[in-house]
């Protein structure tokens, strides 16, 4: 079966999102972490005083200062390995669901 959704267009990308790289400190990343839980009574003080756009450019400093030029190491072959026999099964019910090609997905996790 079929979506009925149109084929998307993947555009090509002048910017970078979430692009994953390792923190200057794993300590700070670990406040920051805190500091973005909803239950955290410190975040809805900030939250109150502050418009909420300012919050989040605010937020969103504090996180881009954390970050650092490095990358994490590729995945370990036998990490990768474990992952992909986890996913296999899940991958196939999806395509039988579906009805796509998912094999890009699964040939990537062999």
């Amino acid at each position: 079966p079929q979506l009925g959704l149109p084929p998307h267009i993947l555009r090509a990308k002048d910017k970078v999102h979430n692009e994953t790289v390792q923190a200057r400190s794993g300590a700070l990343a670990e406040v920051i972490h805190w500091m973005r839980l909803e239950h955290n009574p410190f975040k809805r003080l900030v939250r109150s005083l502050l418009p909420y756009p300012v919050y989040l450019r605010f937020a969103g400093k504090v996180q881009d200062l954390n970050k650092s030029e490095r990358p994490f190491p590729p995945l370990d072959r036998d990490v990768q390995a474990q992952w992909g026999a986890h996913y296999r099964d899940h991958d196939k019910r999806l395509a039988l669901m579906t009805g796509l090609d998912l094999s890009g997905w699964t040939s990537q996790r062999t």
